[in-house]
């Protein structure tokens, strides 16, 4: 089991790179904590200079992600995302405010195990993608609201291994 104390990195304006990143791509906090239960809670991320995700976990036990604001990390078109769930485990996100991102909540297992979220009382709005899951994830969203965005609100897409989306009491409108 991982000892108590802290698990996360958090980056200075320019990130950190993290494990596993594609094109050097960097994160405001960095999530690197095999087997442990990590909670980010009240933190707001505003998109500043180079960071390509607000929270990116690469290895975890279960992450809780409560009460945050994650906003503007890179363009709509981007795949850059306010969440990125890169890891076996667990991901809970609630009441949390993603917008004007990439992608609100993407979640990918890397090879091997699943990588399951649950997503409840989130505010998407502006985003690209609002969830995206793909890869041998599994995800499942309640009243949860994605707006205004690029592409969709709830996406679902497998190149390999099936990934998953059920949704419960979510409204997905005012997409381009």
């Amino acid at each position: 089991a991982a000892r108590e104390g802290v698990h996360a990195v958090i980056a200075p304006a320019t990130g950190i790179t993290g494990p596993g990143g594609r094109n050097g791509d960097t994160t405001a906090v960095l999530v690197n904590a095999p087997d442990a239960t990590v909670v980010l809670r009240n933190l707001t991320v505003n998109k500043h200079q180079s960071v390509a995700s607000a929270i990116r976990a690469t290895a975890v036990g279960t992450l809780h992600i409560e009460s945050c604001i994650l906003n503007g990390i890179d363009n709509m078109d981007s795949g850059h995302a306010a969440v990125y769930f890169g890891a076996s485990g667990r991901l809970m996100v609630r009441d949390t405010t993603a917008r004007n991102n990439g992608i609100g909540i993407f979640v990918v297992a890397p090879a091997g195990d699943p990588a399951r979220a649950s997503i409840d009382g989130c505010r998407l709005d502006g985003n690209g993608y609002g969830v995206f899951v793909t890869s041998n994830a599994r995800a499942t969203v309640s009243r949860t609201v994605a707006t205004g965005g690029a592409i969709a609100g709830f996406t679902v897409s497998s190149g390999g291994p099936a990934a998953e989306v059920n949704c419960g009491h979510r409204v997905a409108g005012n997409f381009t």
